[in-house]
This record gives C-alpha cells, structure tokens and sequence, in this order.
C-alpha cells in the first residue's frame, strides 16, 4: 500500500442505474472507501437514517453531498439550480458530511462577466456554507452546450476562486476536464490551483476520434464546442498524466478525498473498473 493520506472512493454519478443500497455495497465490493453522493440524481427524498445506516453496515463513508447544479447554464433556470445546491448542502450538514460539489455552468457571456454573475448569484450560499462548516465546492468543467463555462481553463477557474475569497469555497480538481479544453493535465492546473485544491476527481480522457477500445464510451461524451468530442477511458489508457497527479498528491501529502470517476455509462462500468482497478492496484493505491 502507498504511502497516501487521502481517503479513495467512488463516484456515484458512476452508479446511476443502482439503488443507494447498491451504490454503498458496490464501492466496498471495489475496496473503495467512500462514496459521492448525488442529489436528484441517486435519490431525490433525503434520509439521512437510512445514508447512515448504509455507511455502518458496509463501512464506506460518504465525503460529498453533490449535484449537477449549474446556475449559469443559459439552458437552465438560475433560480432552480440554486435552490437544489443549496438543498444539498443543507443535507450535507445534516449528515455530518464536509463537502458538498456543483459546477459553474456554460454561459453565453465573456469569462469575467460570467465570473461576476456566479458570485453574485452563489455569494448567499457560500455565506451559509460559513455557518454550517461545510466547504462548498466547485468543479473545473468542460465548455459545452455551444457556451463557455468559467472553469474550463486553469486561468478562469483561479479568478473564479480568487473572486469568492472565502475559505469554505474551493475546488474539486478534476485532472481530465482541462484537457478538453486544450490545456496540460500536470503540472501547471496544480501549481496554479493548489491552494484551493480540497477534493479530486482521477478521470482520464482521450479524443473519441482517436478511442480504440472495444467497450468505447458512447453515451457520456464530452463535447466541446470547439474541440470536438472526447471520452473517457480507465486510468492510465488516456491523455492525462494520472501517475504523476498521484505521486504528487502522495509527496504532498494530500489529505482530502480523492475519488475515481469512470465517467462512463452503465453498460460500460464493469469494463471500465477492471481496467481501473488493475492500475490502482500497480500504482499502489488498492490493496
């Protein structure tokens, strides 16, 4: 086993298509040692009795309670999306739990004004965040939707974190997203945005023109709109330098949660993990 601090789990964006009873005895079957959980997507009534429950019998804790919620989507009511991050991060408190992760959202506006427009519609619940000691995080996402997400550059997402200044926001690093956007994996999106680095997502990607594999990704593409289609594959079978993301989060001594997302669909996940697990397990991370 490596030397690393950080707790290791899985993403339940990943699990779509399974209860949460099954979302909780899956991560554990994978050696994983907790789980994101996702509002309105893998439960929409909370009980935090059962979560708990859940957590006790297979011995996989939950670190995030997330959602989708993108305020700046031009697609999507602000108003809604507001309201569902504000709801799990409330969740989150109430189950103990120190993080709960959104995104930004592809605007129709210059990175800047996009920028002033997410802080001042997230500004109230960042400041409810400060009160109940949970970090409110935001994911670097790729462009899409034929807008501009603030996020999908290192540089946006470091003035988007400047901006905020509040110590229970920051950043859920997802090392593949950047690479979508033309931008390096490593060093640079670390060295810039180390400081507010709390969470991280392990995903590696590749052009979808350029995927060989046999269980090839082709329901959750990611398409930018000036760049073209990518897909995610297993760890280490990308354009993403994963390994020395890993052995730097290692030397660092990284304690936050750091969590491996397939980013495939459901008829592809156990093709995806053996791969994934088998990398893990060389790199030292799985038992």
């Amino acid at each position: 086993m490596s030397a690393r601090r950080f707790s290791l789990g899985s993403i339940a964006l990943d699990m779509q298509d399974l209860s949460l009873e099954n979302i909780f005895r899956t991560t554990a079957a994978w050696g994983l040692e907790h789980v994101d959980l996702y509002y309105k997507v893998n439960y929409s009534d909370f009980d935090v009795a059962q979560i708990k429950r859940l957590q006790s019998a297979y011995g996989v804790q939950v670190h995030s309670v997330s959602t989708r919620g993108m305020p700046l989507s031009h697609k999507l009511d602000p108003t809604e999306q507001l309201e569902i991050i504000s709801q799990a991060l409330e969740q989150a408190a109430e189950l103990g739990v120190g993080y709960s992760e959104s995104m930004a959202g592809p605007a129709k506006l210059d990175t800047d004004t996009a920028i002033d427009r997410y802080v001042e519609l997230i500004a109230p619940i960042v400041r409810r965040a400060e009160e109940l000691g949970v970090t409110l995080l935001v994911e670097n996402v790729f462009n899409r939707d034929d807008a501009k997400d603030p996020t999908a550059s290192v540089d946006g997402t470091r003035k988007l974190l400047e901006r905020m200044g509040s110590e229970n926001y920051a950043l859920c690093w997802d090392i593949a997203n950047f690479a979508v956007n033309g931008e390096s994996t490593y060093p640079r999106p670390y060295e810039t945005l180390k400081p507010w680095i709390k969470y991280v997502h392990l995903k590696d990607t590749v052009p979808q023109a350029s995927c060989d594999l046999s269980y090839q990704e082709r329901k959750r593409v990611m398409v930018d709109p000036e760049r073209g289609a990518f897909v995610s594959v297993p760890l280490g079978k990308g354009m993403v330098d994963v390994k020395d993301i890993v052995d730097r989060l290692i030397a660092d001594s990284f304690e936050h949660p750091v969590t491996v997302e397939l980013f495939c669909g459901d008829q592809n996940r156990d093709d995806y993990w053996r791969p994934t697990e088998t990398w893990l397990r060389s790199n030292g991370l799985l038992a």
